[in-house]
């Protein structure tokens, strides 16, 4: 589903990872950057109120991978890659740079996998980020986790 950002957010400036702008972001809502590598360094000195992303999170090997549709995606969108490793690469990374592309005050959403919201939670405060927490899907499943930079744009 699409990622509706923009009305509530008017002449903010907000990134989004995706190839594509979902629907209700439009120009005049918002200016929108792309991260469709999932790597900052397009972005150096850019600053933004939010960042939304939907990263690789699925561990390599994991038998979700085989079943469901998911044999049909490219396994790039779907698992970081790391043989052996708990899906969490390229979260870890969007957490450990996002605050040097935050404006103080500024958000970051993460969708993860259905047993991963502790340790994003984790990752988010071990970082600085405040006001942490988790949003369940529809399902009663922790699937979004997010933070701010604190007001003073100060992370650890």
């Amino acid at each position: 589903g699409a990622v509706k950002v923009g009305p509530e957010l008017p002449r903010h400036n907000v990134m989004l990872d995706r190839r594509t702008v979902p629907a209700g972001i439009t120009a005049t809502t918002a200016t929108t950057s792309t991260l469709g590598d999932r790597r900052f360094a397009p972005l150096v000195g850019e600053r933004f109120d939010l960042i939304v992303s939907n990263p690789p999170y699925v561990a390599a090997g994991d038998p979700h991978l085989e079943r469901d549709g998911l044999p049909f995606e490219p396994a790039l969108a779907l698992t970081d890659g790391v043989p052996g490793g708990d899906g969490m690469a390229c979260v870890a990374h969007l957490v450990n740079q996002a605050a040097a592309h935050l404006r103080p005050g500024g958000v970051l959403r993460i969708e993860h996998g259905y047993d991963q919201a502790v340790k994003t939670r984790t990752l988010l405060c071990d970082a600085g980020f405040v006001d942490v927490a988790s949003w369940c899907d529809p399902a009663g499943i922790e699937r979004v986790t997010g933070g701010a930079l604190a007001p003073n744009g100060a992370a650890s």
